[in-house]
């Protein structure tokens, strides 16, 4: 009777080692399918974070672009400005600067 009971004590001690092995092999399955599932995660978060990184940055050059052009017509356009009111007053203009010169 006492082997009885010692066989079934080590029977059950060998069974708790199975299942503490099983229960030690899912743990681990669980941690990586956890760190998998993190990394997917991470990347699928930083994939969408660069595409919309893209969208804005593409925007944003197109406002640049936009603001640019506007610059570059106003500047254009003062230089036409400038232009014109050195075209009908410059001769004057001239003529003052000589005289002045003359007159010194």
């Amino acid at each position: 009777m006492e082997e009885n009971i010692i066989s079934d004590i080590i029977e059950i001690d060998e069974q708790a080692k199975e299942k503490m092995a099983d229960a030690d092999k899912k743990r681990i399955q669980i941690i990586a399918t956890a760190k998998t599932e993190r990394d997917d995660i991470i990347s699928d978060k930083l994939k969408k974070t660069q595409e919309k990184l893209a969208l804005v940055e593409k925007s944003e050059n197109e406002k640049a672009e936009v603001k640019n052009a506007e610059i570059e017509q106003n500047k254009e356009s003062e230089l036409k400005r400038v232009d014109n009111i050195f075209a009908e007053k410059g001769k004057g203009w001239v003529d003052e600067i000589v005289k002045a010169i003359i007159n010194a």
